[in-house]
């Protein structure tokens, strides 16, 4: 079984080659970086006959003006016959861009490269867990760190190791195993936990999305997983109905808001299908999901990028409308045709993908035969970044040959594979482009907002200390250079400068530790509110980003976060506090609105208790209920959250029923808890547009006080 080949079109294709001789470009000593030559669809013939790079010795694309270096000697550097980055979908880089991927054909090994000049081999990864089929990841802040599944995921494990340690040893970081024996996962026959090698987590590197096979590979059900909290989100199992017994791979999207699970096969039934983190059906992005990948949107949703080789558009589709933009057409001139591979990994720089081409039509398109990226909007712009020089060969002689370029995050650095022109499958060595941070703009024509925010505690401005702390760097699973500890009565504020006002969710990251406290005090200073919360710093590390909660922030500098020493039982870790703004489409309804709420019974309106939303909240005596009825801008499935003030006194048994497309889900909340001005997560539904659905809270058989305070809808 042959996990990497894949199913490839070219339809029409034409062996003719239209090429014109180019000058020879002179070796340059050293690696510059320039504004890119040349912007939009340049059909500038790829030159021919071009002598191959040495490995480490930069030269410049005669055409486009880039400092390209070859990175690889796959015989020279001992991995065999070739030596490739492995995926489009895949990411190379790992977090501050010192270390790469790439994979060899010696034993299908995968291999450790600089990725910064000389471009040299720093270690082969042991054949336990080096081998093709295990799916390794780069952790999203860590550059050391590496996750990956047991060789074919027949382990049903998920493990991370150190790339620099001597020995690399493997450190088990999610046991599949027991949850398919209690039923959480439920497929007593799961013999492999895969993503079918081409998906890959969410940006953040918290959600992944896998599939349960049994032992003949039978695709069994998909689930996603929570890699902070290590809990089941939701699980999906393969039936004739759905198709997804024939899906090629499974995808969390970058947001971690959608699943993507490919399905191509004859029929064109089923497709490229859209699923909501909790596996509930959204709608079919494509036909066929065979050259594809997730991109990020200026706008913060998450787009599908693909073709269409039924009509030879390239498009995307804006995951959080459904709304599909075509960016080309490939069959715009008679005989033209390309394979293409498509990569959205620069998450640093949303609204653009790197796409590259191998093999060609007649005549010869701008298209052809080169790495460029693509902006993701209505009438694109297009930067070509190099010739790729792959050789025209038979389609069936293509795979470890094309190119299959992928960027860092920043959009910086790009990697591309080519045979340089040997009419040789396996003659492939990896090559990078070194771009400055200037040369892909913003896409849109603007500088985005941020949709996050973080502050650092070497940061310069925005962090206040109240006595002594320890900077230290012993734990290296940490936010940037260092950290900080205490010992005495201490405090660090963290304020971030916000750019609008809005809803955030904050999150805290620290290097965890047996001598950490379990107790530190945290305040969130939030719309002129302080909410405290405690957070245990003996587990939560591994530079996880832990959800202190959800608030409402202005613009500016007015909200902070205060890590305090005040009566812990251990050492306080100050490091790093992330603001997420929620940029999803979201309707609220709160108590107060002058429509959108219906009361049964009197209520009592309250501001007692201040970690509320808005001016005030409601709560109960006597058998009464509040019906929230949002204005839906469109139908499409909603997460549905709750804000309730908790207390000792509120009922721990509040039923909530919620009315969606006719049908009606109760849920019980408990008030006691989940305060703290927290949006708690009732369920994730399906509402048609308008007014057509509604939450109702009432207080029958209640055991305590019940509070109505705020609903809110957020679209997936």
């Amino acid at each position: 079984m042959k996990v990497f080949m894949k199913s490839r079109r070219l339809i029409g294709m034409s062996l003719v080659i239209a090429m014109f001789m180019a000058m020879l470009s002179q070796i340059n000593i050293s690696v510059t970086h320039a504004t890119l030559a040349i912007e939009g669809k340049d059909n500038t013939p790829m030159p021919t006959g071009m002598l191959k790079p040495a490995k480490n010795v930069p030269y410049t694309d005669p055409t486009y003006g880039t400092s390209i270096t070859r990175v690889t000697n796959a015989a020279a550097d001992g991995v065999g016959t070739f030596a490739i980055n492995n995926y489009s979908r895949i990411q190379s880089f790992n977090s501050d861009n010192t270390k790469i991927l790439i994979y060899g054909s010696v034993e299908n090994h995968w291999h450790i490269y600089n990725a910064a000049a000389p471009y040299n081999m720093i270690t082969t990864l042991p054949f336990s867990f080096g081998v093709a089929d295990t799916e390794p990841q780069w952790h999203p802040t860590n550059p050391n760190i590496l996750y990956y599944l047991g060789d074919w995921g027949l382990d049903r494990k998920l493990y991370s190791i150190d790339v620099t340690a001597n020995p690399i040893t493997p450190t088990v970081v999610a046991d599949f195993v027991p949850l398919i024996a209690n039923g959480t996962l439920p497929w007593p026959t799961c013999a492999g936990v895969t993503t079918k090698t081409e998906g890959s987590p969410s940006a953040d590197g918290r959600y992944w999305a896998f599939v349960c096979s049994d032992a003949s590979w039978n695709k069994l059900g998909y689930f996603t997983w929570d890699n902070q909290t290590k809990t089941v989100i939701a699980t999906i199992t393969s039936t004739a109905a759905n198709g997804l017994g024939a899906a090629d791979h499974v995808s969390m999207s970058p947001s971690g808001n959608n699943v993507v699970i490919s399905v191509h096969n004859s029929a064109g039934t089923t497709g490229a299908v859209q699923y909501t983190r909790n596996l509930q059906f959204v709608r079919k992005l494509a036909d066929s999901g065979e050259h594809s990948d997730i991109a990020l949107l200026p706008n913060g949703n998450d787009a599908y990028v693909s073709i269409d080789y039924e009509n030879g558009e390239v498009y995307f589709v804006d995951m959080g409308t459904g709304v599909k933009t075509v960016l080309f057409n490939i069959w715009e001139v008679s005989g033209a045709d390309t394979a293409i591979h498509f990569s959205g990994k620069a998450y640093n720089k949303p609204g653009w993908v790197l796409v590259s081409t191998y093999q060609h039509g007649s005549p010869v398109q701008w298209f052809n035969d080169k790495v460029f990226a693509l902006e993701l909007t209505a009438n694109p712009r297009i930067y070509p970044l190099a010739h790729n020089h792959v050789a025209q060969m038979p389609q069936s002689q293509t795979y470890w040959m094309a190119p299959k370029a992928v960027p860092n995050r920043d959009f910086t650095k790009v990697l591309f594979n080519t045979n340089w022109e040997v009419v040789d499958e396996l003659a492939a060595d990896t090559y990078m482009i070194n771009l400055s941070a200037s040369d892909i703009p913003p896409a849109g024509g603007g500088t985005p907002t941020p949709t996050s925010v973080i502050v650092d505690n070497a940061d310069a401005t925005g962090v206040t200390k109240v006595g002594t702390w320890t900077t230290s760097t012993f734990d290296t699973a940490r936010y940037g250079a260092d950290y900080l500890h205490d010992g005495g009565t201490h405090s660090v504020t963290f304020t971030p400068t916000l750019p609008s006002a809005g809803t955030y969710s904050v999150y805290m990251m620290w290097p965890a530790g047996s001598n950490r406290a379990s107790n530190v005090p945290v305040d969130i200073l939030h719309a002129g509110v302080t909410s405290t919360v405690t957070v245990n710093q003996t587990t939560g590390g591994n530079q996880q980003w832990n959800l202190l909660g959800t608030y409402t922030f202005s613009a500016g500098t007015g909200g902070n976060v205060k890590i305090r020493t005040t009566a812990t039982n251990g050492y306080v870790m100050a490091d790093a506090v992330k603001f997420v703004k929620d940029t999803s489409v979201s309707v609220i309804v709160d108590n107060a609105a002058s429509s959108g709420v219906t009361k049964v019974g009197t209520w009592t309106t309250s501001t007692f208790d201040t970690n509320r939303y808005g001016a005030d909240y409601l709560h109960n005596g006597g058998i009464k209920s509040v019906t929230f009825t949002p204005t839906l801008p469109s139908a499409g499935t909603y997460s549905v959250y709750m804000m309730w003030p908790a207390g000792s006194n509120r009922a721990t048994n509040a039923p909530v029923d919620i009315l969606h497309a006719g049908v009606t889900s109760t849920v019980t909340v408990n008030q006691t808890t989940g305060g703290n001005q927290q949006w708690n997560l009732l369920g994730t539904y399906t509402f048609s547009a308008g007014t057509g659905g509604n939450v109702k809270i009432s207080n029958s058989g209640a055991n305590g006080y019940v509070m109505a305070d705020a609903v809110k809808f957020v679209k997936q």
